[in-house]
């Protein structure tokens, strides 16, 4: 007998329900030093530029799109800036670097679309994210669900303190990229408490931005940038998706202090102006 994700699959594929948000929750997400296990966040994906291996994470929030960081597409001072051609996303992917890994799926990127307010010759991280339009229509798995994104805007004031979970193969203690996605639950912490906590999120920091972390080194770091925020709805025991890991401040030994608060771009601010793109692509 079909299980319940498996019934919730095959309606989705057969374009009879909106499946999303849906994972096998862990029995504990405590820091970034924990490797998920597979099929933890199905809505994970890894960005790939050419000879530069991975790069980025990203979010599928639909068959056809992925939601990243803008500044993964086009960075600060347009010194690196992305071509869809060269770029490719895998989804379902585990261990980065293994080539005998079964169920993922790569998909080319047929366009990026940068959120207008993204200025990178701006020094504040403002409209950090970029819609990528993928070439394949995506089928979903047990591994490859996307993030739901909520039908309601608020201020990211009606979060502070509540937690979300964050994963991504970004930097890890000896400074190179995680074979397996690392996670934690963090909390989004009060803008004024982030400003005094440094200077420089006077700096970084908008009103479309949010901060995350407790202070205790469990924190999002280089090649984690364009993953999601992700908070859980209990009632309908489902995430959506919040936030994307956007900046924060650089450490002494690596690329990034993991005892510092770390900025999210507030995905409710933006939520019209991805869901236009999910209507116009599938």
């Amino acid at each position: 007998m079909p299980s319940y994700i498996e019934n919730k699959l095959e309606n989705a594929n057969n374009g009879q329900s909106n499946l999303c948000g849906v994972r096998r929750d862990s029995s504990s997400a405590v820091s970034f030093v924990i490797g998920a296990r597979r099929n933890d966040f199905p809505w994970l994906t890894a960005f790939y530029y050419k000879e530069n291996g991975f790069i980025c994470g990203g979010t599928l929030v639909s068959t056809k799109i992925i939601v990243t960081a803008a500044h993964c597409v086009k960075d600060k001072q347009n010194i690196d800036v992305k071509s869809p051609e060269d770029s490719i996303f895998y989804l379902g992917k585990y261990k980065l670097n293994d080539l005998n890994e079964k169920d993922y799926v790569t998909a080319g990127v047929k366009q990026f679309i940068i959120h207008p307010s993204w200025d990178s010759f701006e020094e504040r991280y403002i409209g950090d994210l970029a819609i990528v339009v993928i070439f394949k229509t995506i089928k979903f798995t047990n591994n490859i669900i996307p993030l739901c994104i909520s039908s309601q805007r608020s201020s990211h004031e009606d979060i502070v303190d509540k937690s979300g979970l964050v994963a991504g193969w970004g930097l890890i203690e000896n400074g190179t990229i995680s074979e397996v996605p690392k996670f934690v639950s963090l909390p989004v912490v009060d803008d004024g408490k982030c400003l005094r906590s440094d200077e420089v999120f006077t700096k970084i920091t908008s009103t479309t931005t949010f901060c995350v972390g407790d202070g205790s080194g469990r924190s999002p770091c280089n090649g984690d940038s364009g993953g999601a925020f992700a908070v859980k709805n209990d009632a309908e025991n489902k995430y959506y998706f919040r936030g994307i890991i956007s900046s924060g401040i650089r450490g002494s030994t690596y690329s990034c202090d993991n005892t510092k608060y770390a900025i999210f771009t507030d995905v409710a601010q933006y939520t019209d102006w991805i869901k236009s793109y999910i209507t116009m692509y599938g």
